[in-house]
């Protein structure tokens, strides 16, 4: 399962509520889904939220990021498309014969 969490670039105040948005994903599913941070409006030059500002929330929380403009259709189609093969990559995973049950622990 995947979900993108989007946020607009040219209002703080969109981006902060991404934690909001990520807790009720947590709740209403497994633990198991990919989340692609994205930024949109990335057409417009005013910005409030940069792109290593949002780089390093991604990071933080393991999600994919990238900027998009909706307006324009500029970066939609490769989201998706990026999102689905995390998706893909993840059922791979699940299913890998080799992978053990349990990941090693470091003690």
């Amino acid at each position: 399962m995947g979900a993108f969490l989007v946020y607009d670039v040219t209002n703080l105040e969109s981006f902060k509520a991404i934690d909001k948005w990520y807790q009720q994903i947590l709740k209403n599913t497994d633990n198991r889904v990919v989340c692609m941070l994205i930024g949109n409006k990335k057409d417009k030059a005013r910005r409030e939220v940069s792109y290593k500002m949002a780089a390093e929330y991604a990071k933080r929380n393991n999600f994919g990021l990238m900027e998009v403009s909706a307006k324009s259709g500029s970066g939609v189609k490769d989201a998706f498309g990026r999102l689905i093969q995390e998706i893909y990559r993840q059922i791979e995973d699940e299913n890998d014969p080799d992978r053990p049950l349990l990941e090693p622990t470091s003690d």
